[in-house]
């Protein structure tokens, strides 16, 4: 194994100078997050009650974001028949 001493802020740093045998070899491309299977942190405390779509509601919704904002626009339309 190859070292280089340098002084950094008069600090002694060893620098391993030795190619990395893993650069991303094993990493896919892209990675699939399935929505349905995330759990809350039980260690966060949170005022929002959360709320679990189903899969194939939950397909149609890149975020939270989307999901109130797809709610806001048809309660009103709700609120606007009923009176």
């Amino acid at each position: 194994m190859k070292t280089k001493t340098e002084y950094i802020n008069n600090h002694k740093i060893t620098i391993i100078q030795e190619p990395s045998k893993d650069l991303n070899d094993d990493e896919p491309d892209e990675i699939e997050f399935n929505l349905s299977t995330i759990k809350q942190n039980p260690y966060l405390k949170n005022d929002y009650p959360s709320i679990k779509l189903e899969p194939d509601i939950a397909r149609y919704f890149k975020n939270s974001k989307q999901v109130n904002l797809f709610l806001r626009k048809h309660l009103k339309e709700i609120e606007l028949e009923v009176v």
